[in-house]
């Protein structure tokens, strides 16, 4: 019980402050390794949509073939860190 209640006790320093701009502030990227029309593209292209509707952003997915998937995570560890390159 004493985990639990600590636990409520934290959830208001959990929240955003007022006056944060709202997540995502531009389209979210989801890097995919493989060609278009793949499974794994399928599956992303899926997920995005999924996405898109429980955060009511856009979600845009990339294919980045080659390499066995390097070029694709290349392009992630490039990205700025905003959160919005998956």
């Amino acid at each position: 019980m004493l985990g639990g209640g600590a636990g409520l006790l934290a959830a208001p320093l959990a929240t955003p402050a007022l006056g944060q701009p709202r997540w995502p502030e531009k389209p979210i990227e989801i890097q995919v390794g493989f060609v278009a029309g793949g499974g794994t593209d399928l599956d992303a292209r899926s997920y995005a949509r999924a996405l898109e509707k429980r955060i009511g952003g856009t979600v845009v997915v990339t294919n980045r073939p080659g390499a066995g998937g390097e070029l694709a995570l290349a392009a992630v560890v490039r990205a700025k860190p905003d959160g919005h390159t998956r």
